[in-house]
């Protein structure tokens, strides 16, 4: 449910069998370039996650943290992990300094995928429906490429600073 999505009659529909409900707020702040509702964007991205899987990069532990919404934690060692992102279904992205590349993990840890990044990859993000994946390299370019590992585009993410984290909303937008 997304209340965004809805009207109050549909809300009052859905309250009537789960009064649990999520509401996302967002603070104004001066997000260098980005758009000011990205504070709304990002909150409304946590709220829609909190229902799902939670992948953790422990960098300084070298280990992948999986917690369920039932409270298991799982834990895979990955020497060099610096970034992660759910990358559709099952599909765990993560950035692998200690190998040099961006690897795809199934819900059980399994490499599935594992593809060289043209420079030292600092985020991973995916799109919801795994359609794609985007990685930031410390030199600032993103780079976007297809589920199986071909480069689709690149760009320059940095013409005027640096930018320090990379995320996709519902949308398909790279934040």
């Amino acid at each position: 449910m997304r209340l965004s999505d809805m009207n109050w009659m549909q809300v009052e529909a859905y309250l009537e069998n789960d009064d649990r409900v999520a509401v996302p707020l967002g603070s104004p702040e001066q997000p260098a370039y980005l758009s000011l509702s990205v504070a709304a964007i990002l909150s409304e991205r946590v709220a829609a996650d909190a229902g799902e899987d939670l992948n953790v990069a422990d960098a300084g532990m070298g280990r992948l943290l999986r917690f369920t919404p039932d409270g298991r934690v799982a834990s895979h060692t990955i020497d060099g992990v610096v970034g992660v992102n759910a990358g559709g279904g099952d599909r765990v992205l993560l950035a692998d300094r200690g190998v040099g590349a961006v690897r795809s993990l199934d819900a059980e840890g399994a490499e599935t995928g594992r593809w060289v990044v043209p420079a030292r990859v600092t985020r991973v993000a995916g799109e919801r429906d795994g359609s794609a994946w985007f990685a930031l390299t410390d030199d600032g370019w993103v780079w976007k490429y297809a589920p199986d590992g071909t480069l689709r585009a690149a760009w320059d993410g940095a013409p005027e600073g640096r930018p320090v984290d990379l995320d996709v909303d519902a949308e398909g937008r790279v934040l």
